[in-house]
């Protein structure tokens, strides 16, 4: 329901190391998220129509002003309300709807029906919390992995309402972190690999992450930060070995008799959930985290960075490093290395990670709202200097 992420400095010395910084916040996220606040239950049908879109689109307008994109999407029934260009939006529709139609396909049988807003505003104000879902809205600090994860909820949230059932928290944060990661190939939401992994390894191999039997009871206000890697490795352990989309169908077909999952896990794998639990561990330590090599010497583009809804923007430069010398100013967003799409300051770090000095990287950009292509040749990062006392 709720992500929250570590906001990373942004003066020079610290941008020169961006990977650096951003593995230290990964590895903090999960001790510094709030324990989830209570959940929304699915309601009762409602006596009385849900607003129109119509009207429910003109309040929005109040609220968030005339700098913001307004569109309705009939056949997504959405209403989308985005603090990014034109062609964000775009991006931003065909994701949801390949999301939407490949986990009702696998997973969730029930659509939403009455009108979800999506909102993305133009400047997010809590750098702690970076999304919520609440039954009728999703907001998310930018369109890439907070809005999936909130988009995620939303989609499971109406499953929940159309099969009558309130899932356990374990389930319902898994699935929206398992989402928050994800790409869609032949037709199909597949999961990827993420920050929260490392953590849970090193919680596991010291005994310190809760028994399945444990986790799959927790009630809401017991659910803290730390459960949010297990849950999301547990149904990513189900996609792995191809059971994810039968255990959901076993599960809600068998909910009235145990609603915690155990009945199902043990069913679809054959064996006591014990038994799936030390297969769980012995796959779950085989998984390779996205670790990073930084330091000093490692390729980088010399920038500071802030995060923007739909891009990484230059906030700093670093003179004669690879960014400065590709003819890249202050205020310019990258927005693709290599045509991988960049959205979040992470998937910055990881692009630039895979490469050495030296190595020439194709940077898609935008100025004034300008899309641009240029090449920039990676430079040495610099030994770390004091933090400037100034924003330079």
């Amino acid at each position: 329901m709720i992500r929250v992420s570590l906001p990373l400095p942004v003066s020079l010395a610290a941008s020169l190391f961006p990977h650096t910084l951003w593995v230290l916040s990964c590895l903090a996220t999960a001790a510094t998220e709030p324990t989830p606040a209570e959940p929304v239950k699915p309601a009762a049908p409602l006596a009385a129509p849900a607003p129109s879109a119509a009207l429910r689109l003109a309040k929005l307008k109040d609220k968030y002003g005339d700098r913001m994109l307004y569109e309705v999407d009939d056949k997504l029934r959405i209403l989308f309300v985005m603090g990014t260009d034109q062609r964000s939006l775009g991006e931003v529709k065909q994701r949801l709807t390949a999301h939407a139609v490949a986990l009702q396909h696998d997973l969730f049988k029930h659509g939403i029906k009455d009108y979800l807003a999506v909102i993305v505003p133009r400047k997010w104000a809590n750098p702690k919390v970076t999304g919520h879902f609440y039954p009728d809205l999703v907001d998310a600090a930018t369109i890439g992995s907070n809005l999936m994860h909130e988009f995620t909820h939303a989609l499971h949230y109406a499953d929940q309402v159309g099969r009558g059932e309130y899932q356990p928290v374990w389930i319902m944060e898994g699935l929206a972190s398992l989402y928050e990661e994800s790409a869609v190939v032949d037709g199909h939401a597949v999961p990827t690999v993420n920050h929260r992994l490392l953590k849970l390894q090193e919680e596991v191999k010291n005994k310190h992450y809760l028994p399945f039997a444990k986790m799959m009871k927790l009630e809401r206000r017991q659910f803290t930060s730390h459960q949010y890697a297990q849950a999301r490795y547990m149904c990513m352990y189900f996609h792995a070995t191809g059971q994810l989309p039968q255990w959901y169908a076993t599960y809600t077909a068998g909910f009235a008799a145990d609603a915690s999952g155990i009945a199902a896990t043990e069913h679809v794998y054959g064996k006591p959930l014990g038994e799936v639990e030390q297969d769980w561990v012995a796959w779950l330590l085989k998984q390779v985290p996205p670790r990073l090599v930084v330091g000093p010497g490692a390729a980088g583009l010399g920038i500071g960075t802030q995060q923007l809804p739909d891009a990484v923007e230059i906030t700093q430069l670093a003179p004669q490093q690879a960014a400065d010398l590709a003819g890249l100013v202050v205020g310019d967003a990258v927005i693709r290395v290599d045509g991988e799409r960049m959205i979040e300051m992470e998937s910055l770090g990881l692009a630039l990670a895979r490469h050495r000095v030296g190595d020439a990287v194709k940077l898609e950009y935008r100025r004034h709202g300008e899309y641009r292509e240029t090449t920039a040749t990676l430079t040495a990062l610099p030994a770390a200097s004091p933090p400037a006392k100034q924003p330079l």
